[in-house]
């Protein structure tokens, strides 16, 4: 049974003592289970996730289960579940197509619901992704990002949180979009090239260690510009910088994502 119990401890700050602690067994146990060499008890794995403020199966993965759950399998939930109810409100928001969004607190992008939060507050994860894929050509609704984020699990702290960058991939590989991770800003400047789409993820300097403090945006470096959507919840327009540094001054690097363009 694979799992992301390392993934969410590291994301949280919280060391294998800390969470044994919590649970009531041994760091021991709790490092056989995120290697996979112990499945834990049903009582353990729901409150291992409790602890996370996830379902159990957001954190417990059984094998043969597919890796990324799509909008139209997640279509078939029961229609009163939170995640149908977000789906059958977001429907109903006249997003303009075809575009970038370009701030997360305008009028429409913000009116749209994921997990117990509106995008406004913390959308900026899906808002990216979805502004890649329109910038490769590759469109995926709003709407169906929004659902398989929430029914995957990506939804941190109920969506408190936001979203964890480094989850991405997944959504990536299903939707087909081919990207490189970057977890070095050096090896990102050295490598984007013209014509790539990017998403970059940054922490504020006052608030680093804080989910809260972390922003992820999308953007095209095009004739050595490079131009940022949602970098602001009210802007309006793409903001334009010369640089990746003076894209994110005061602000700390956490990865990157490339996406070359089709030939």
């Amino acid at each position: 049974m694979k799992n992301r119990v390392e993934e969410l401890r590291k994301t949280y700050g919280v060391n294998q003592e800390t969470l044994a602690d919590a649970m009531g067994v041994s760091r021991q146990s709790i490092g056989s289970i995120e290697n996979g060499r112990y499945s834990p008890s049903t009582a353990l794995a729901i409150n291992i996730a409790r602890y996370f403020g996830l379902r159990v199966e957001d954190v417990f993965l059984l094998d043969g289960a597919p890796a990324w759950k799509t909008a139209a399998m997640l279509s078939k939930m029961p229609t009163d579940s939170l995640l149908m109810r977000n789906r059958a409100h977001n429907e109903e928001i006249p997003l303009p197509e075809g575009k970038p969004i370009t701030g997360q607190g305008n009028r429409y992008p913000s009116q749209f619901a994921y997990a117990t939060f509106m995008t406004a507050h913390n959308g900026a994860e899906p808002v990216a992704v979805y502004n890649a894929a329109q910038l490769c050509a590759h469109p995926v609704s709003f709407t169906d990002i929004l659902t398989e984020f929430e029914g995957n699990g990506l939804a941190l702290l109920d969506g408190y949180a936001g979203t964890d960058p480094r989850a991405l991939p997944p959504f990536f590989d299903s939707h087909r979009l081919s990207y490189t991770l970057y977890e070095s800003q050096a090896d990102f400047v050295a490598e984007i090239a013209e014509g790539d789409v990017f998403i970059v993820s940054f922490w504020n300097d006052r608030f680093f260690r804080e989910l809260k403090g972390m922003r992820t945006v999308a953007g095209t470096y095009r004739g050595g510009v490079w131009t940022v959507y949602n970098m602001h919840n009210d802007d309006v327009e793409p903001r334009s910088y010369r640089t990746l540094p003076e894209t994110l001054r005061g602000k700390k690097f956490i990865l990157a994502y490339r996406f070359a363009p089709e030939a």
